[in-house]
């Protein structure tokens, strides 16, 4: 069972471990089915027994990431939990909020361009908006929907025209 959380991840298995592994956990390593393992094995579809838990901590370690927790009683669970958030990731999601803000003003600064340009396209408001052009068509949508402008003609030799500035 795969588990996604806002903090975390989890990785339950219902099978649980072997209670003397589970009494050594981490340092004893034994398959349930020998003969599965070996088959395995063969098939290079396992590496060495009991390097998992210990190639997990290090790859945590190395990234940043908070230790693993596992829980051996009943089913086997692993919770992989996010990095604590640093300044720097705070500003980007502090970005990403302002971007939020910045819809509107993505908005009226379709609407500026158009004013002073009613033949402007797509493709010349995200140039000068700086955004792509799927930014651009969804600010148009916003702006059209309310009744602020709409289109005469066609796309090539159409015209913006403003109804409500």
């Amino acid at each position: 069972m795969v588990q996604l959380y806002d903090d975390r991840l989890e990785i339950s298995n219902p099978g649980g471990l072997l209670p003397y592994v589970a009494a050594d956990f981490g340092h004893r390593s034994r398959s349930r089915n020998p003969l599965i393992f070996r088959m395995f094995t063969r098939l290079h579809l396992v590496e060495s027994v009991g390097t998992g838990i210990p190639r997990i901590a290090r790859i945590l370690s190395e990234d940043g990431f908070p230790p693993a927790e596992y829980k051996t009683e009943g089913f086997f669970t692993t919770i992989l939990r996010k990095k604590k958030t640093s300044s720097t990731e705070q500003a980007g999601e502090n970005k990403e909020k302002n971007q939020e803000k910045s819809k509107e003003k993505t908005e009226e600064k379709v609407l500026r361009l158009i004013t002073a340009n009613p033949r402007i396209t797509t493709a010349a408001l995200a140039a000068e908006c700086g955004l792509n052009e799927n930014t651009i068509y969804k600010a148009v949508r916003k702006l059209r929907e309310s009744g602020r402008i709409q289109r005469k003609g066609g796309d090539k030799g159409g015209e913006w025209i403003v109804l409500k500035p």
